[in-house]
């Protein structure tokens, strides 16, 4: 069965990657990079491969195989290289037909767009992290958990220093109030059941 497709005219600067290729792996990737097939399977069909029963499954799984092969994506990325300059400028052009066209649905996003690249929004967050700690709040707090648990007033001077520890030991008499014992009485009292019928 005859081939179908059409096959690109041969390039002599090819590079080393399109080289290696055969004539339908260049057309492929040239059909494929430049638009031609809308798809990988068309560009597959395009580039010559399958035969003139083959389905649009066929094609497909041609164009899988393809895309696959690490030869023919070197290529790929060989090629893209070549027609960038080509594509800025028909970017470019594809940018400013869309600027200049009044009431076109993608003006906002694509002057946003621009204006994004030519002068890019800047945040910045400045963050100042400030620790403070009270020495003398965290000495008095040790030194009311090692009264608590009975600690020796000897180990307690090697803790705080004689000095220190008569000066935190007034402290803490100022803020702990004395509390002078109450003394109470108690006594029993009877109850007394009073009943509604009574009244």
């Amino acid at each position: 069965m005859a081939k179908i497709g059409i096959m690109p005219e041969e390039d002599e600067d090819l590079g080393p990657a399109m080289e290696a290729l055969s004539p339908s792996q260049r057309a492929f990737v040239r059909i494929y990079l430049d638009g031609t097939g809308k798809s990988a399977a068309e560009s597959a069909k395009l580039a010559g491969y399958g035969t003139e029963n083959s389905t649009s499954a066929i094609y497909a799984a041609i164009a899988m195989r393809l895309k696959s092969s690490k030869k023919i994506r070197a290529a790929m990325a060989e090629e893209f290289q070549n027609l960038a300059p080509t594509m800025a400028a028909k970017a470019a052009k594809a940018l400013n037909d869309i600027l200049t066209t009044a009431g076109h649905k993608d003006k906002a996003k694509v002057a946003l767009a621009l204006y994004e690249r030519i002068a890019p929004t800047v945040q910045k967050i400045d963050i100042d992290v400030t620790h403070r700690v009270d020495h003398e709040a965290e000495a008095m707090n040790h030194l009311r958990s090692l009264k608590a648990l009975g600690v020796a007033r000897d180990r307690l001077v090697e803790v705080f220093g004689e000095f220190g520890l008569q000066r935190r030991e007034k402290l803490l008499a100022l803020e702990t109030p004395k509390q002078t014992p109450v003394d109470v009485e108690f006594s029993e009292v009877e109850e007394e059941i009073i009943r509604i019928e009574d009244l």
